[in-house]
């Protein structure tokens, strides 16, 4: 572009096809790069075929956005901050359709880092590159319009942002790392405001690992709760009982730490659903104790458990 003269583009949908076809390349270039930190040369696998998609639709949206608001650009300076910023506003809202396509791998949370990294980056780099289709080089291009620029974002993010929720939240939350158990999450926990001992039994229970504990397959067995008031001990969920407390309203929890071949943290945490049923989940987070302690891995299952009427005891 080498002159300073405004470009009125003779085609405005042509534009925004070819900005968003140029975005798409570009954000899949830059994040490719970025994920080669985690990935290595599986990157130049993954990450195309399992992002493309999102990013040919990130990029239409945010050329949509940035042909409506060039008329609210004040300066050529003004127009490549806003396609910086809200590049990288687009770029991570592609983070959550283009992570649950991935199916094969499970990562550490610090790999997600990497990767909500890659996509901030990605979407700012192709919104500043995509921006030179909408301006030119000169000084006036407008009058900036706080109002009008404010409410085109809102219409255009907003919508977005809900609609990935509601698509993707329950899928993303099975396939997102499981977060590792503290000391305190699982030690000295309190007792609860329940009286009796009505929900003490032998229950039988039954899950799922979700993606991210990187176990396959299905967990269950037996389990022994052991009601005090609001103190409660759960048997043969891990090596040790677990202890920890339940409320009036049938929501308990209970966690203990082994040593052993390393520092195992579990937790336990459901709701009855009435005198003989309740949903659960439980938590487990493995540590190397060795010169320098470091978290190995962390499972999670849900499911829910039944009480058993037969003979066994415990």
């Amino acid at each position: 572009m080498t002159s300073d003269a405004a470009r009125i583009p003779r085609n405005a949908l042509r534009d925004i096809i070819t900005s968003t076809l140029v975005w798409a390349a570009v954000g899949e270039g830059v994040a490719t790069a970025v994920c080669f930190l985690v990935l290595g040369p599986l990157a130049l696998f993954y990450v195309p075929r399992d992002t493309i998609t999102t990013a040919l639709f990130m990029g239409g949206l945010h050329s949509v956005w940035l042909n409506g608001e060039k008329r609210n650009w004040s300066s050529y300076a003004d127009a490549r901050s806003f396609a910086l910023v809200t590049g990288c506003l687009v770029g991570l809202l592609g983070f959550a359709p283009a992570y649950v396509n991935v199916t094969e791998v499970v990562f550490h949370w610090r790999d997600i880092v990497i990767f909500l990294a890659a996509a901030t980056l990605a979407g700012g780099t192709a919104g500043r590159v995509c921006v030179e289709f909408f301006v030119a080089r000169r000084d006036s291009l407008g009058v900036r319009n706080g109002g009008q620029r404010a409410l085109l974002g809102a219409l255009i993010i907003v919508p977005v942002a809900f609609a990935e929720v509601y698509l993707y939240g329950p899928i993303l939350r099975q396939k997102l790392p499981v977060f590792p158990l503290s000391q305190r999450d699982v030690v000295d926990l309190p007792a609860g405001t329940a009286n009796g001992n009505a929900w003490s039994g032998a229950f039988q229970y039954s899950g799922t690992y979700s993606h991210g504990s990187g176990v396959q397959g299905s967990s269950g067995g037996m389990m022994w709760l052991s009601q005090d008031n609001g103190r409660l001990t759960v048997r043969n969920v891990a090596q040790n009982d677990l202890v920890g407390g339940i409320d009036s309203t049938g929501h308990f929890w209970a966690g203990n730490e082994e040593h052993g071949a390393g520092l195992l943290r579990t937790k336990l945490e459901g709701t009855f659903l009435d005198a003989d049923r309740f949903a659960y989940f439980i938590t487990s987070s493995l540590y190397d104790e060795g010169v320098i302690p470091y978290h190995v891995n962390s499972t999670l299952s849900r499911g829910t458990g039944s009480r058993w009427n037969g003979s066994q005891t415990k």
